[in-house]
């Protein structure tokens, strides 16, 4: 299963944060590291509020769904399914 941040590190790069959500097949496993990313996140807007309003859960799908922007339509496919997202440009693979 991929841990989020295993080392612990207070900042994160997007290949860090991002990368090993991209090789998670089981739900089980992306709710589990969706809720660690979530509360990262949590923990960088009490430090640097947003003028937006938006949430960490919004981010983190918003993130999520750009980032698998960048791999195969299998793998694109398969994030937006187990992490409820879509691209935040081009929407849903699956109604390309």
């Amino acid at each position: 299963m991929s841990k989020f941040n295993p080392e612990g590190k207070e900042v994160l790069t997007y290949g860090e944060t991002l990368g090993p959500a991209m090789q998670i097949t089981d739900a089980n496993a992306a709710k589990q590291y969706f809720d660690d990313y979530v509360a990262y996140l949590e923990n960088m807007l009490e430090h640097a509020p947003r003028t937006d309003d938006m949430t960490a859960e919004q981010i983190a799908r918003i993130n999520i769904g750009y980032y698998a922007g960048y791999y195969d339509r299998q793998t694109r496919e398969r994030v937006e399914h187990l992490f409820l997202c879509a691209h935040p440009i081009f929407g849903k693979v699956a109604t390309q």
